[in-house]
């Protein structure tokens, strides 16, 4: 952990330097110590990131639940693995099961620069679209900012730091044809950083799919161009779909649209439930962490 720590500060030093000095007429000379620094550090962040099994292909979720086409460019996590990364390596709460991540193949777990998008499902039962025409979602705004106040302090108490929604970044909008739901948030987690949750919710005949694309405000840019390539790559199976619901026999949920964008925030006072990379988290853990996701998930073993 000291290591880890000693690594972090050495090669945030070395970032600081590199970019005074492209501002300035003289350039920054790293000297061999510093470079060995660096190399051991990417060294171990390459470690874990080679930790890890990806598939590339088709991957059936849950129990026949839906279908992923892995889109181009992209790697798939399965479950097991995803939830090691969001609550041992990014320092998250422990959540429901996830049913996968999905990373860009120039990105891992590990990386400093990584976002990735988490899948998972909510048996909530079916929700009812018909508010959503009618939806007020700056009233919703200020709502959810007051709301995560106490959130935020919930979330400290339980030694999982600050988690303030400041706002949206990209305001929600709802596919009506394909029963799919989208919408960016911005959310404070320290002084200087702030965090990004991209939202995907699609609709089916018992709940819902949960696609969170989990990174950093500064990367939307980035992350925007690729949310109608992930948008269509899942989807539910046969017997799972939002028209498949039966009134008769199948359980409604007791809320809307404006209800499953707040989350359960607004449900019930405790721990926001919206996921966050903290990317100082694996930096600190970044020496003990390949060794123990490859005996956590492989026994020891490389992996095939």
């Amino acid at each position: 952990m000291k290591k880890g720590w000693l690594l972090l500060c050495l090669v945030l030093s070395v970032f600081s330097l590199r970019a005074e000095g492209e501002n300035d007429s003289a350039a920054v000379t790293l000297d061999d110590t510093t470079e060995l620094v660096l190399e051991d550090y990417m060294a171990e962040v390459d470690s874990i990131n080679n930790s890890f099994k990806y598939l590339r292909d088709t991957v059936i979720l849950g129990d026949s639940l839906a279908t992923l086409v892995v889109p181009p460019g992209f790697k798939y996590l399965n479950g097991k693995q995803a939830d090691y990364v969001l609550v041992n390596l990014w320092g998250n709460p422990p959540q429901s099961g996830s049913l996968g991540m999905l990373f860009l193949e120039q990105y891992g777990p590990a990386d400093y620069s990584s976002w990735a998008v988490d899948i998972s499902f909510e048996e909530e039962g079916y929700i009812s679209d018909e508010d959503a025409a009618d939806m007020n979602f700056d009233e919703l705004e200020t709502q959810m900012k007051e709301e995560s106040i106490e959130s935020s302090k919930a979330r400290e108490e339980a030694g999982y730091g600050k988690m303030l929604f400041l706002g949206w970044a990209k305001k929600p909008y709802y596919d009506s044809a394909n029963k799919k739901l989208h919408w960016a948030m911005k959310f404070e987690v320290d002084a200087d950083d702030l965090g990004l949750n991209y939202n995907i919710r699609m609709l089916g005949r018992r709940g819902y799919l949960v696609l969170n694309i989990i990174g950093t405000v500064n990367q939307l840019e980035e992350i925007e161009p690729y949310v109608e390539t992930i948008l269509p790559s899942v989807n539910f199976n046969e017997s799972h779909t939002y028209a498949d619901f039966d009134p008769e026999y199948d359980k409604v949920a007791a809320y809307g649209i404006g209800a499953l964008v707040a989350g359960k925030v607004l449900a019930k006072a405790g721990i926001w439930v919206a996921l966050l990379k903290f990317w100082k988290v694996i930096a600190i853990g970044a020496v003990a962490a390949g060794a123990a996701v490859k005996k956590f998930f492989f026994g020891g073993s490389s992996q095939s």
